[in-house]
Parts: C-alpha cells; structure tokens; sequence
C-alpha cells in the first residue's frame, strides 16, 4: 500500500483548515443574523403594543366623555321637568312616555 506523501497530507489539513473556517464564519454570521432579527422583532413588537395602549386609553377617554354628557343631558332633563327625588320620577316615568 502506498502511503500518502507529505504534500497531499499538508494540502489535505489546509482544505479541512480552510473548510472548518468557513463553517466556523458561516455559523457565526447565522448567529449574528438571527440575533439582529430577533432584537428588531422586540422592538417592532414594543412599537406595536405602545400603539396599541394609546389606542386603547383613547376609546376609554372617548366611551367615559360618552357617558358622562349623557349623564348631564339626563340631569338637565330632569331639572327641566321639575323632578326633585326619585319617587316624582317613578310617578312621571309611570304616568307618561318621556
């Protein structure tokens, strides 16, 4: 059997060398790349949930200014009518459609 000479050995370890070093390089720029991604799908997802909070206090700010001028249109309603405690109510509610 022939043995291999020390040239071939040489060239043999420096193609392994040079392969391991791409492998090496390719997985660390995988890394890289799947760290970046990652941090800028928080951030999206940070930017998205703010937006999202405000929204939500808005309709909140929107549904209770709501209710409360209806509140006041109720209580100028009964002042119109003279209503002063809840049985003067109860008989003009009972008494009539308003």
């Amino acid at each position: 059997m022939a043995t291999p000479s020390r040239s071939a050995l040489t060239s043999s370890r420096l193609v392994l060398a040079v392969g391991s070093v791409f492998i090496v390089l390719l997985l660390t720029v995988a890394a890289v790349t799947v760290s970046v991604q990652r941090q800028q799908s928080v951030d999206l997802a940070k930017t998205n949930l703010a937006n999202l909070s405000h929204l939500l206090a808005e309709h909140a700010r929107q549904s209770i200014t709501a209710a409360d001028l209806v509140q006041k249109s109720i209580a100028e309603r009964v002042i119109e009518l003279g209503i002063e405690d809840d049985r003067g109510l109860r008989q003009l509610l009972g008494n009539r459609a308003t």
